[in-house]
């Protein structure tokens, strides 16, 4: 199935964020250049960081969900696991229709470029919104930091599912 880009969409913005809120609302309408069949993909975000101060360090926090409507491709779908959403599943494994995940960082710097992370998530795919607590997936993990330069950090992090272990090693912070 060939698909048209979106008729109506946002673009996504890098999130450089590391204090005050974060409101942010995509929307795209697709259509497939061989047939009528369309489909809508909705995502939602919500993010706030909180400085410590005295204390060192942050918290971050983010809650999250994809909704999709019409027929969407199975590559479509909204996921959960990868880099940035549930650390510790691999990424595509849990696909539905819906998903909804939150999780939460502490972000400590331990010297000069060096800093450390731990975090918790929960969260769920579903067919339909209701069943979205159905059957919640969990993970915790922890990762390194090392400041390239000014927001830009380079990041290898752990993250432990249920029944799965994940290593990840990317640019910029997970939100």
């Amino acid at each position: 199935m060939r698909s048209r880009p979106p008729l109506v969409s946002t673009v996504y913005n890098f999130n450089f964020t590391n204090d005050g809120w974060l409101f942010q609302f995509d929307a795209g309408l697709y259509q497939n250049f061989e047939s009528d069949k369309t489909y809508s993909l909705y995502d939602l975000e919500v993010a706030n960081y909180i400085n410590l101060n005295p204390v060192p360090g942050l918290v971050a926090w983010q809650v999250q969900g994809l909704f999709s409507e019409g027929d969407v491709p199975w590559y479509a779908m909204p996921d959960l696991g990868g880099s940035s959403a549930m650390r510790g599943y691999i990424k595509g494994r849990y696909r539905d229709e819906h998903m909804l995940m939150g999780q939460v960082e502490y972000r400590l710097p331990i010297v000069q470029r060096l800093g450390m992370v731990f975090w918790g998530a929960a969260g769920s795919v579903a067919p339909s919104v209701s069943k979205l607590n159905d059957d919640i997936l969990t993970s915790v993990g922890t990762g390194f930091r090392f400041r390239i330069k000014d927001k830009i950090n380079l990041r290898a992090d752990v993250g432990v599912g249920q029944n799965e272990t994940a290593f990840y090693l990317n640019v910029n912070e997970v939100f």
